[in-house]
């Protein structure tokens, strides 16, 4: 059994774990900046969140090439059991993260005060555009793909079917205890679906709740989403609790 200060190292050792906690810890920096009651107080909280945020870029710098290629994958596996309208979705959605990760890649000189620039603001703002279409689009095909559930019980209603069936044609031939048996292992297998399609549904609500709260961060700094600085880092702790919940999992092998 290994310890939870053990687990802990193996997961801010880990690049996607220690980006994640960074982020866990910015956006508690910041609702305590936005309740705090004085300017001081205000002003050494901003600096920590503002650090913290300027840290977790560095993990993400090279990020866009996989955003695109996901995108390209996404597009042009004409061979997956995904329909065309869920590949377009998944193929904007990371279009618009990897456009929104490059374009922020090329000011980080300027945010480090290396090589400032007058375009750094411009292309930052376009980059959180790019961002907020990403997320939209992941939405989309989130939704789309929660309505394309409600099939699902159907394999299990086949299954059933085909397992009442056997188990008739099995007893008929007298073979009563050949059908008990048949008729049990094929419930097992409609319990195994009806299952899987539970734990589908629970992964896509939790990625329609993270793309809901994240798509206020550019949204509010665009202007598009009128919604407070508050609520926004709040919504910032409960994405990065959720995400750091898959991280941690994968990261200690469960």
């Amino acid at each position: 059994m290994i310890s939870p200060l053990k687990q802990f190292t193996n997961y801010t050792n880990a690049g996607p774990g220690l980006e994640n906690f960074l982020r866990l810890i910015q956006s508690i920096c910041q609702v305590v900046a936005t309740l705090s009651a004085s300017s001081v107080a205000f002003e050494k909280w901003t600096i920590a969140w503002q650090h913290l945020a300027l840290s977790r870029r560095y993990f993400r710098y090279f990020q866009f090439i996989d955003c695109f290629d996901n995108a390209w994958s996404a597009f042009s596996d004409q061979g997956t059991s995904k329909g065309y309208v869920l590949r377009t979705l998944e193929a904007g959605r990371w279009s618009g993260m990897g456009g929104y990760l490059l374009l922020e890649a090329l000011t980080i000189l300027d945010a480090l005060k290396i090589w400032e620039t007058t375009w750094a603001k411009q292309v930052f703002i376009e980059s959180y555009k790019l961002w907020f279409y990403g997320l939209t689009f992941y939405l989309a095909a989130t939704v789309w793909q929660l309505l394309g559930l409600p099939g699902t019980p159907g394999n299990t209603t086949a299954a059933s079917s085909k397992s009442t069936s056997s188990s008739e044609k099995t007893s008929s031939n007298g073979n009563a205890a050949a059908a008990a048996a048949e008729k049990d292992t094929k419930e097992n297998a409609a319990a195994v679906l009806g299952k899987g399609a539970g734990v589908s549904r629970q992964r896509l609500m939790k990625d329609l709740v993270v793309a809901g709260c994240d798509i206020l961060i550019p949204g509010s700094t665009l202007g598009w989403i009128d919604v407070s600085f508050l609520t926004v880092a709040s919504t910032a702790v409960l994405t990065s609790v959720l995400v750091g919940q898959d991280r941690w999992a994968k990261i200690q092998g469960r």
